[in-house]
């Protein structure tokens, strides 16, 4: 079966973070493995972009973890209408590997203590 995907939003990249993290089968350790392995290039909307063949084969993903993508791409107009209204309400979602991720976490936490995602309402800026 066959699913159009809609064209990818600027938020893609964090939506995909955030369904590995918080929505998905996957367990957080393996989620957060997922995401750095390509967490320098954006590498999971560019993977999720190409289809779920790249996808399975540039990431190493077991047959389970390939269901789990391909629900997730049936589920996709759904997901980001849920995080999309999110957005409208005034939450913002900075990645660990982001510009407005606060300084002060990557000077003092490693990478292993560090919150892949931060949740917040008004100016990232204020972080720090």
């Amino acid at each position: 079966m066959s699913t159009t995907i809609p064209e990818p939003s600027a938020h893609l990249e964090t939506d995909l973070w955030r369904w590995l993290l918080f929505e998905s089968s996957f367990s957080r350790r393996r989620a957060r493995k997922i995401i750095l392995q390509g967490a320098q290039s954006s590498a999971l909307s560019l993977f999720w972009q190409a289809g779920l063949a790249i996808m399975t084969q540039q990431i190493h993903l077991s047959s389970s973890e390939d269901e789990a993508f391909a629900r997730a791409r049936n589920d996709w107009p759904s997901i980001q209408k849920k995080l999309e209204e999110e957005r409208l309400r005034g939450i913002s979602t900075i990645r660990m590997n982001e510009t407005s991720y606060p300084p002060s976490l990557t000077r003092f936490l490693s990478q292993e203590q560090r919150p892949m995602l931060l949740f917040l309402y008004g100016e990232p800026a204020l972080l720090d």
